[in-house]
């Protein structure tokens, strides 16, 4: 097992992030460049990382969707936290958390369209004083107020997570067309 990973030495743009993103199947951010973000995809832990320290708070709500789609990155996580600045663990291990969360809550969901996926391992909760086990509305609420208080800013943090998580599953609904034949508009007149 490594001992401290070296941070990453030069951040890639957010359209790098936003096409990784993409070739991942997370359609998260818009893309405004011609990047192909392929050489990031492929480098999970530098990917993760980057999300955590980019300046651009919705780049960073990427992990959450990520991680969603990707559970199987989960064991890659703590070598992520490991490579961002310390001003940004607790960003990857609040947003992993909430991904951690999420996943439960959207189990079906996820699962209609993604078929059975890994469950996201448990690392952090008990660090950050989040319940390991329960309601998960109740257990984003605490997670939300644990962000706040570490964050400094009084967001509406559940509302944040909750925002990633359901981008994601409706891109996913979209592709399988649920989304379309379930939301249609009635035009009865």
């Amino acid at each position: 097992m490594s001992t401290k990973a070296k941070p990453i030495k030069r951040k890639p743009s957010p359209d790098t992030i936003a096409a990784a993103l993409a070739q991942l199947d997370v359609r998260f951010v818009a893309r405004t460049g011609r990047v192909s973000g392929l050489r990031l995809a492929k480098r999970p832990v530098e990917l993760l990382a980057s999300l955590a320290e980019q300046e651009e708070a919705r780049l960073r709500l990427g992990i959450i969707p990520l991680l969603l789609r990707h559970p199987e990155w989960a064991r890659l996580v703590p070598e992520a936290v490991r490579n961002v600045s310390r001003r940004r663990c607790d960003v990857l291990k609040l947003y992993y958390t909430a991904a951690l969360v999420l996943q439960q809550k959207y189990a079906i969901r996820l699962e209609q369209s993604l078929g059975q996926l890994a469950p996201l391992t448990d690392w952090y909760s008990t660090e950050l004083g989040v319940p390991v086990r329960g309601d998960p509305d109740n257990r984003l609420r605490i997670l939300g107020r644990k962000q706040s208080e570490r964050s400094g800013l009084a967001l509406n943090w559940v509302g944040t997570y909750e925002h990633a998580a359901e981008r994601l599953v409706r891109q996913l609904d979209v592709s399988e067309g649920v989304y379309e034949h379930s939301h249609r508009r009635c035009d009865c007149a």
